[in-house]
């Protein structure tokens, strides 16, 4: 969570940690990968079972939740993308 510098009429706290991104500069504009190139999907835990269901090929965790929650998943998943040297 962040809060703003300066204090404003909305002084609240703005939460980014969703605001994870890939950005790819290509000449042609198009960015394409493979699922293999996918290791976790991020969503609210509440969600996890809707979006497993979607994309059954991928694994999703909550990143505010402790890692420890996900161990089985990220396990299968470092195996699933041959991940021999992570720390997972």
């Amino acid at each position: 969570m962040l809060s703003p510098l300066e204090g404003t009429a909305q002084n609240r706290r703005i939460d980014f940690s969703w605001e994870r991104e890939w950005r790819y500069a290509s000449a042609n504009r198009c960015f394409r990968f493979d699922r293999r190139d996918v290791f976790i999907g991020l969503c609210p835990d509440e969600e996890t079972d809707y979006f497993e269901s979607k994309f059954g090929w991928l694994s999703f965790v909550d990143p505010h939740r402790n890692v420890k929650w996900y161990a089985e998943k990220l396990l299968d998943a470092k195996k699933r993308s041959r991940l021999n040297y992570s720390v997972v």
